[in-house]
């Protein structure tokens, strides 16, 4: 099963990021108006301060104008026509929107802009055309590498930053979420099972998060590691429902950087480095 997941990762994740995108400009394009008011709040940015020129209504038409744009070339992009066109104005339209509303940025968006841009680089395909020619690209283990190398890199910096805090020493962490006043309805499974359980799962994901450098120095080592983060990303979806768009995009961004080869899960065929767009 995993050798087909590898072999139709790249439409797989063409899909699934297509669909994600176009549920998040159909989100923004219901509640635009609440965000223009919210936008007030944050910071003032070369946009925001068009846009306030501009006054509300005239700016919540053209964003909604913008939005309805982008969710058609999300639904595109989804079904394989103009794949590096798309990825291209995605990646622009995401830019904008988490420069406008500031205050909401958050560290996800960077592995989603990745996952755009490895489109808009993996073929040698003219932007305006429709559709990829039947010719496979290719995309070696070295680039999957260096995706892999940038997010194992980052989630170790996260890891030691936890390391620094008590409450992460003491594996308090998912105790101390458990009481505040209103936790996620997921986390109330966790009531039923042992302090010592929980200091134990809270150590294991420190351990996890500050041991994710290794994968890029000791090759034995990175069929657990990522085996590890698929398996906690899946986890927050179950329990953690508020933090799904961000557990979803990282799941995607973790088919994408799966490469059997640096992985160690079989021999590939050549085959499976084909690319079909």
């Amino acid at each position: 099963m995993l050798r087909k997941i590898a072999e139709h990762k790249y439409v797989g994740v063409r899909i699934c990021t297509g669909l994600f995108a176009a549920h998040f400009f159909a989100c923004y394009f219901y509640l635009m108006d609440w965000f223009y008011i919210f936008r007030a709040k944050t910071e003032e940015t070369v946009l925001n301060s068009i846009l306030v020129s501009l006054g509300e209504s005239t700016s919540v038409l053209i964003l909604r104008v913008i939005l309805a744009a982008l969710f058609g070339i999300a639904i595109l992009f989804s079904i394989g026509r103009w794949v590096r066109l798309g990825a291209l104005v995605m990646w622009v339209g995401y830019t904008l929107f988490y420069n406008f509303i500031v205050c909401i940025n958050q560290p996800f968006i960077t592995y989603f802009i990745h996952i755009l841009l490895t489109y808009l680089f993996i073929s040698n395909e003219p932007f305006f055309k429709s559709r990829g020619s039947e010719k496979p690209e290719f995309v070696g283990s070295r680039f999957l590498f260096v995706l892999a190398l940038i997010y194992m890199a980052q989630m170790s910096i996260s890891g030691f930053s936890k390391s620094l805090s008590p409450e992460w020493r003491a594996g308090e962490i998912l105790n101390l979420m458990l009481t505040v006043h209103d936790p996620e309805a997921g986390l109330l499974f966790f009531e039923r099972l042992p302090r010592e359980l929980l200091n134990l799962a809270t150590w294991l994901v420190l351990a996890l998060e500050c041991g994710s450098v290794l994968y890029l120095i000791v090759p034995r080592l990175r069929r657990p590691i990522w085996l590890g983060h698929v398996v906690g990303y899946v986890l927050i979806i179950a329990f953690v429902p508020h933090a799904t768009h961000v557990a979803l995009v990282m799941l995607i961004f973790q088919w994408l950087i799966l490469d059997p080869r640096s992985l160690g899960f079989w021999s590939p065929e050549p085959r499976l480095e084909a690319v079909r767009l």
